[in-house]
C-alpha cells in the first residue's frame, strides 16, 4: 500500500515537471516579457525560474533602453540609469546625456551669437564637435568688433594695422 502512495506521488511530480518543462519551452519560444512573467506566475520555484528571472531582467532592461533611445532626451536616459545602475549601457547613456547637453548649449550659443557666448562654449567644451566652428565664429565676431572700433576712430594708421592683422 505504501508503494502505491509513493508511485502516485512520483507520478504527480512527473506530471508537474512535465507541465513546467512544456510551459518553459513555450516561454522560451515566445521570448517576451509577458511569456516569462506568466511562466514565473505558474512555476515560481521551478528548475527554470532562475533563468526565467535573468532573461526577464534583460528584457526589462532592453525595453527601458529602447524607450530611452526613442525619447532621446536627458530625463529618459537618467531614468534608465536609475532603473539599471549596473547596466553595461550606463556609460552609453551618460555619454548621450553629455552630447545632448553640448548640443543644447551650442544652440544657445549660436542664438546669442556673442563673443562672450562663444568664449564660454569653448571653455566648457574645448574638444566638442563644435569647437572649430565656435572658434571661427568667435574670431569673426572679434574681427567685426575691431573693424567697428576702427571705423568709429576713422584713423588711417588704424586702418593699416587692421589690414595687416586681418589680411583677407
Amino acid at each position: 500500500m505504501k508503494s502505491i502512495y509513493i508511485l502516485i506521488v512520483l507520478l504527480l511530480f512527473q506530471i508537474g515537471c512535465s507541465g513546467s518543462k512544456e510551459a518553459w519551452d513555450n516561454a522560451r519560444q515566445t521570448d517576451t516579457i509577458n511569456s516569462y512573467e506568466k511562466y514565473l506566475e505558474e512555476y515560481p520555484n521551478s528548475d527554470f525560474s532562475k533563468e526565467a528571472r535573468e532573461i526577464l531582467d534583460r528584457l526589462y532592461e532592453k525595453k527601458a533602453w529602447d524607450k530611452a533611445r526613442l525619447s532621446d532626451n536627458i530625463s529618459s536616459y537618467e531614468e534608465f540609469i536609475i532603473l539599471f545602475p549596473q547596466s553595461q549601457l550606463k556609460n552609453t547613456a551618460l555619454e548621450r546625456i553629455k552630447e545632448i547637453k553640448i548640443d543644447k548649449f551650442w544652440e544657445q550659443t549660436r542664438n546669442r551669437n556673442t563673443i562672450e557666448s562663444y568664449n564660454d562654449f569653448i571653455l566648457l567644451y574645448p574638444n566638442s564637435k563644435y569647437e572649430s566652428i565656435a572658434k571661427e565664429k568667435l574670431n569673426g565676431l572679434i574681427e567685426l568688433k575691431n573693424w567697428n572700433e576702427i571705423l568709429s576712430k576713422n584713423n588711417l594708421d588704424d586702418y593699416y594695422n587692421f589690414i595687416s592683422k586681418y589680411p583677407q
